[in-house]
């Protein structure tokens, strides 16, 4: 049974627009770190990406600055303070400090790391798709970037096959300067989940999909109310047992 729910709130502030072409560039730009470990392209994913922006929008509106907590998605965070409203270049210098930590990874004991997590989650080889969520506040000018993936990564066990060496020098990067971290009292550390939610997750949602379909059907027949309410009641044993 989930103990956890994660109720997502619209930011108070107006936010810019992350066009197509933007989405694009930002896409691009990560594949081109996950071609180093021979990580196959994220596909940009409509829901995953609205997930993102919400979380994004939480935190700033709340002034938080912690993971979401759900166990569907893999996710890297980044703050950044002292930034005008770019949200391509914020995005990438994101995404630069999150490989960057391919430094502190040992290729030769692979698994997790507190150290390393945001890195291996970036080119977790079996993740297919992602989403990224940005916001801002023009009078703090603070900033919050979110990324999250599906399948999740930093899976334990299963970092030797998904977080692979890279076949070219890794490009030096220079950490974005201004950066100014949160407090100590509110530390980030990079998401591992258990192949055992991940499992648990996917059968729940096959069941909740296939009782969709079976509720599609009944309505369209004009099956008895029983029937209908009895394919709900299935649905929402299923949400609930979600692990988010």
């Amino acid at each position: 049974m989930a103990d956890k729910i994660v109720i997502l709130r619209a930011a108070l502030l107006p936010q810019p627009f992350i066009d197509p072409s933007i989405q694009t560039e930002i896409l691009n730009y990560i594949n081109n770190y996950r071609t180093l470990h021979n990580a196959p392209n994220l596909v940009w994913d409509n829901t995953i990406d609205l997930f993102s922006q919400n979380w994004a929008n939480y935190l700033l509106t709340n002034n938080l600055f912690q993971h979401s907590g759900s166990t569907l998605y893999g996710e890297n965070l980044a703050y950044f303070n002292g930034y005008d409203i770019d949200a391509l270049t914020l995005i990438k210098l994101a995404i630069d400090m999150w490989y960057n930590e391919i430094k502190l990874y040992d290729f030769s004991k692979p698994g997790f790391s507190q150290a390393s997590g945001h890195f291996t989650c970036l080119v977790w080889k079996a993740s297919t798709s992602c989403g990224i969520g940005y916001s801002y506040n023009a009078t703090t000018k603070t900033v919050i970037v979110t990324m999250n993936t599906f399948p999740p990564g930093n899976v334990n066990g299963k970092f030797q096959e998904n977080v692979l060496p890279p076949i070219t020098t890794p490009p030096n990067i220079i950490t974005p300067i201004p950066v100014i971290l949160p407090p100590p009292s509110t530390p980030i550390i990079p998401s591992v989940v258990s192949s055992d939610i991940i499992e648990a997750n996917n059968t729940h949602m096959s069941l909740i999909i296939g009782e969709l379909y079976s509720l599609i059907s009944n309505v369209t027949n004009n099956k008895p109310k029983h029937i209908i309410v009895a394919n709900i009641k299935k649905i929402i044993v299923q949400l609930l047992n979600l692990e988010l």
